[in-house]
């Protein structure tokens, strides 16, 4: 497969971003799909199945909250809550440097399994600040089940 940049990502489902640049997230002309960006290295949990902004200790910068690819998110992030049952589709960041910050895309990918793409669900989600958290959905499926 050869390598993408965050637009053939994007456009890999069918989405554009609103700004090449700092747009974190799109959403289908359709409608139906909200993708998300996420840096491969930072998913969380002992299967990868998570990830929680909250959780990311001191590499959030202070201006992070009013940067316009963050309130793009939430703009997004609330359209998904309210009206596609906060499920979420994501484009998985691979950095260059894992150690320097700020990030820089080396190549990004769709979150696939078995050529399907992986489908996240929005569990949390700080509209005033932008930190959320999304759960693999059949992560979030096994322990309804289990609580049950």
């Amino acid at each position: 497969m050869p390598r993408m940049n965050k637009k053939q990502g994007f456009a890999d489902f069918g989405a554009v971003q609103r700004n090449e640049r700092w747009s974190w997230s799109a959403i289908t002309p359709k409608k139906d799909k909200v993708i998300i960006t996420l840096w491969k290295h930072e998913l969380m949990g002992p299967n990868k199945d998570y990830y929680d902004t909250r959780e990311l200790s001191g590499i959030l910068p202070n201006d992070w909250k009013d940067h316009l690819g963050n309130k793009e998110r939430i703009e997004l992030l609330r359209y998904a809550q309210k009206n596609l049952e906060s499920i979420l589709y994501v484009l998985l960041c691979k950095a260059k440097d894992e150690n320097q910050q700020p990030f820089k895309i080396q190549e990004v990918e769709p979150w696939k399994i078995n050529n399907k793409y992986k489908r996240v669900m929005l569990t949390f989600l700080d509209q005033t600040v932008g930190h959320y958290r999304v759960e693999y959905l059949d992560a979030v499926t096994m322990r309804k089940r289990i609580k049950k």
